[in-house]
């Protein structure tokens, strides 16, 4: 059961489905069910038109005839948004927790564009908002489903965790000893989060296995501190190299490509859920396929935090394309904050003759923040111009980009111009900012 791929138009199937549909002044196709179906550049949404008993479909995103079923409440599916590397099986276990999707008849045959205010749920509008609205529930279902799979993948239940004598808590907290030993029993549990008697109990069997010792503080002859014995550690060494060997054979069956974005999902994954995990970031130059990925992101975040739309993606996207097609070496660049292996933020400096260089689209990511990146990315850029011998630098901001208007500020840029645009659809005061950097 196929989706639709990325840019092409309906299937015979869908084009059945969509027969009798109007198209509203929007551009959307609206289906006179209770379901309005949007054709949109970069894929198909199925979004509830009516409020009420609304029911939903999945015809559509599969590319197949209605699937009749049990209805499912607004509620908990405000929204589906189907990605065309997901299957349609997948997609109906996963959306639906195995319950099929169905289209219900409305009373009335009149269509009407989505958003319309009849509309009693939220939905998406194509054009100007591509902020989708993501089922607290369905999130919820992933995550569990992964951690699922995941707990399966690496033998977290086993007993036996590798075919070793300890399992993996034992695991655990035997490489924390073995990277801060000698450790105090208080510090490996604040570390690793345990509670205190089952934290002891693990410590005794490795006092029985003979894989620990413990001595007594001379400051403290209450308190004793943990370290490895012979035998201890060669039971690390052996936890430790399958565990390499099981990671190895896991990457080995990825190509390179897949590697890196394997490796770079782990690690957004790891600092959404803990953003004060303590990593050091580098500054580097972008490499192929990063420019327009700053593009995307930018203008993701944008339509999340300001409502901010196509207009303001299409200027990205020109922008970006135009630096590539005429960037200039030694005296234009992008640099990319680099937080183990994720691209973490960036920003471009650009020559725009007479001796004025002009800094652009800088951003760094929500989980990113608040580490100093934005800093860093503005102090590449002045060093840069300096050593180009640049005159000065410009650049284009707005009055609501507080975060970014104080990193300008603290860089040594001014305030020189403020004008109220309507480049993103609603009026917006931007302001220009200039560093001079010759006396």
């Amino acid at each position: 059961m196929a989706l639709s791929p990325v840019g092409r138009g309906p299937r015979p199937c869908e084009r059945r489905f969509l027969r009798g549909a109007k198209t509203s002044p929007d551009g959307f196709v609206v289906h006179r069910d209770r379901v309005g179906v949007c054709w949109v550049q970069f894929a198909w949404l199925a979004v509830p038109a009516r409020c009420g008993s609304a029911r939903w479909l999945s015809a559509s995103v599969y590319g197949d005839c209605p699937i009749e079923g049990d209805p499912l409440p607004p509620a908990v599916f405000p929204i589906l948004h189907v990605r065309p590397l997901i299957s349609g099986k997948g997609i109906r276990e996963h959306v639906s927790g195995k319950r099929r999707l169905s289209c219900s008849r409305s009373s009335s045959s009149r269509g009407f564009p989505v958003g319309d205010s009849q509309s009693g749920s939220s939905v998406v509008d194509s054009v100007n908002n591509n902020r989708l609205i993501v089922s607290m529930e369905i999130a919820i279902e992933s995550i569990r489903s992964f951690n699922r799979f995941f707990t399966r993948h690496v033998g977290a239940i086993d007993a036996r965790f590798l075919d070793t004598e300890a399992n993996l808590p034992e695991a655990r907290l035997l490489f924390e000893i073995a990277r801060q030993e000698p450790v105090q029993a208080n510090t490996l549990q604040g570390e690793l989060g345990l509670d205190r008697g089952y934290l002891s109990r693990m410590i005794a069997r490795f006092e029985e296995r003979g894989w620990i010792t413990r001595d007594r503080l001379e400051a403290d002859g209450r308190s004793r501190s943990i370290r490895l014995t012979r035998a201890g550690r060669e039971a690390f060494d052996q936890i430790d190299q399958r565990q390499r060997a099981a990671v190895a054979h896991d990457l080995n069956r990825l190509d390179p490509v897949a590697q890196s974005d394997l490796v770079e999902a782990l690690t957004r994954a790891r600092l959404l859920l803990d953003p004060d995990a303590q990593v050091e970031f580098v500054i580097r130059p972008a490499r192929v396929g990063e420019v327009s990925q700053v593009a995307a992101r930018q203008s993701i975040l944008y339509a999340a935090s300001h409502g901010w739309g196509r207009e303001l993606e299409t200027l990205e996207a020109e922008t970006t394309a135009a630096f590539l097609r005429r960037f200039k070496p030694g005296r234009e660049e992008c640099w990319v904050a680099d937080l183990d292996g994720t691209m973490a933020g960036a920003v471009f400096l650009t020559d725009e003759g007479d001796g004025l260089a002009r800094l652009r689209l800088l951003h760094v990511e929500p989980f990113a923040r608040r580490r100093g990146i934005g800093d860093a990315l503005v102090g590449a850029c002045v060093r840069f111009a300096r050593d180009k011998q640049y005159e000065r630098i410009i650049l284009w901001t707005h009055t609501v980009l507080d975060a970014a208007r104080r990193i300008y500020a603290r860089h040594g840029f001014e305030r020189i111009a403020t004008e109220v645009h309507h480049e993103f659809g609603e009026p917006v005061q931007g302001e220009t900012w200039q560093l001079m950097l010759t006396e």
